[in-house]
């Protein structure tokens, strides 16, 4: 695969700057690993709808509202009917998934918590997601 591209949707901009970082010491099987940031749900969807190449979302829940993650969820799965792109839920609360989101919960393809994210954690992401994409 030559390219693959990563939307991080979070409202904490320094999450993203990490992130970034963490990506440019990764060993993937990509040639050219592209990182999108945008800082809530709405504009995650626009970008979304825009940009259907996203091979991966890094999603926090609890941005503008406290369910915005899902929303985003929600439009992926049953607006865009984009079963392809994974998503990975990183935030740092943790708690049940509200119950009118109950049904997405087979729409993530994992989680993982903000304050341990490492480089091999965003390696074995972006290697999954490209490996079953291929």
């Amino acid at each position: 695969m030559k390219e693959f591209s990563i939307l991080v949707v979070d409202d904490e901009q320094d999450v993203f700057l990490v992130t970034k970082l963490i990506a440019s010491t990764i060993n993937v099987d990509v040639e050219d690993l592209k990182l999108h940031y945008v800082n809530c749900a709405k504009d995650a969807c626009n970008f979304l709808s825009e940009h259907q190449e996203i091979g991966l979302v890094i999603l926090d829940i609890v941005m503008e509202s406290d369910d915005a993650g899902f929303k985003v969820v929600d439009f992926i799965r049953n607006k865009l009917l984009d079963t392809s792109v994974h998503i990975v839920i990183r935030s740092g609360k943790t708690g049940t998934i509200p119950e009118q989101y109950l049904h997405l919960a087979k729409g993530i393809n994992g989680y993982i918590n903000k304050l341990d994210f490492t480089r091999i954690d965003l390696e074995k992401l972006v290697n999954q997601a490209i490996k079953e994409q291929s």
